[in-house]
């Protein structure tokens, strides 16, 4: 999942879409592509679900925080050992 920053201009928290893959946050291993691709989609699903206030009625979200960590589900990826190997020289 790439990471996210948090941008001084808007107040609000992007994922970094340039990011090395070094930089990416690890999700975790999965037996198959497609398992992979369902726990990203069942994660964003959650996530979707997340309150939007806090108990006192502010947004729970003002900062962009849940809203990056979607949009960096969205494009996260699911990488096979090939993947993560070094390209031929």
């Amino acid at each position: 999942m790439p990471p996210l920053a948090y941008n001084r201009e808007t107040d609000r928290f992007v994922w970094v879409s340039d990011a090395p893959l070094a930089q990416w946050y690890y999700k975790g291993e999965f037996a198959t592509l497609g398992a992979c691709h369902t726990a990203r989609g069942e994660e964003i699903a959650k996530q979707q679900q997340g309150p939007t206030h806090r108990a006192d009625g502010t947004p729970y979200d003002r900062e962009g925080f849940g809203l990056a960590s979607i949009a960096a589900l969205q494009h996260a990826r699911c990488l096979t050992d090939g993947d993560l190997k070094a390209p031929p020289r």
